[in-house]
């Protein structure tokens, strides 16, 4: 039986990040530096789904642990503020 495609969602623009996270998007601010190339998070602007919903206390495992695995794959160093 094959894998299913895991591709998620990762769009990194400007000072934007979309991410998907089982099924839903999610956006957060971020702050890219370019030495070394690290991506900060600021986890106060990760506040509700992009369907209105808010993000629980819950939610945030999986969405930091999502952002962190996108990251490792695409090679930036990822830090939460």
């Amino acid at each position: 039986m094959a894998k299913a495609d895991r591709q998620v969602l990762f769009e990194l623009s400007g000072d934007a990040l979309r991410i998907g996270v089982a099924g839903r998007v999610v956006a957060a601010k971020v702050e890219m530096q370019d030495d070394p190339e690290v991506m900060i998070v600021e986890l106060d602007s990760i506040e509700h789904w992009e369907d209105g919903e808010e993000v629980s206390f819950d939610d945030l495992p999986r969405i930091l642990t999502a952002i962190e695995r996108a990251c490792d794959e695409r090679e930036i160093e990822v830090e939460f503020e």
